[in-house]
């Protein structure tokens, strides 16, 4: 009979690391990068998900009217949710933990405890692009994000007719949160 000899002391270190490694987890959000005006990703991204609503000031109705598009000081402008993180979230949260499950199978093959780590690195990526493209496609699988409206799309054009000799024209896409890609570049992931 031939006998297998198994050093338990290479287990027991891996044991104890993954301890360690299991603390950890992924999280995905929107790191604060500057547009050239000044806009910051993550208010806008907090805007482009929950919405808001404002009443027009007068000096905005003066930049408005400005540029063709006669909106009263006092008016409501509501700019509708389209969330883009909770869709994505809605939508994908069940495969990116059955993902991460056959990533740590996958890893845990011969390998020490960064096994774990790497399976959040994978997952995170995932959630990243997930993301970006909930974005990308106006909505994710199951919902979709409401179109700009008519007003919005109105001020976008009379402003980029203004800059379409310098290129610095703005977006003429129906579809918000893409006009720079600003937004969908600044989603990132972090391991905790």
């Amino acid at each position: 009979m031939h006998k297998i000899k198994v050093n338990l002391e290479q287990l027991k270190s891996l044991v104890k690391n993954l301890k360690t490694e299991s603390s950890k987890t992924v999280a995905v959000g929107v790191r604060d990068m500057r547009s050239e005006s000044g806009v910051s990703t993550q208010e806008y991204g907090k805007y482009l998900e929950f919405g808001w609503v404002q009443r027009v000031t007068p000096k905005q109705s003066g930049y408005l009217s400005h540029h063709g598009v006669h909106v009263p000081a006092g008016a409501t402008l509501y700019n509708p949710p389209r969330p883009f993180f909770r869709y994505t979230i809605a939508d994908e949260e069940k495969n990116w933990k059955d993902y991460f499950i056959k990533s740590l199978v996958h890893f845990s093959v011969g390998a020490d405890a960064s096994f774990y780590v790497k399976s959040l690195q994978m997952v995170g990526a995932i959630m990243v692009q997930d993301i970006q493209t909930t974005l990308e496609n106006g909505g994710s699988r199951n919902n979709r994000f409401p179109p700009r409206s008519p007003m919005t799309m109105a001020i976008y054009r009379a402003i980029s007719e203004g800059h379409s000799q310098d290129g610095t024209g703005t977006s003429s896409s129906s579809q918000a949160g893409i006009s720079s890609g600003l937004l969908r570049d600044s989603i990132s992931f972090e391991i905790q």
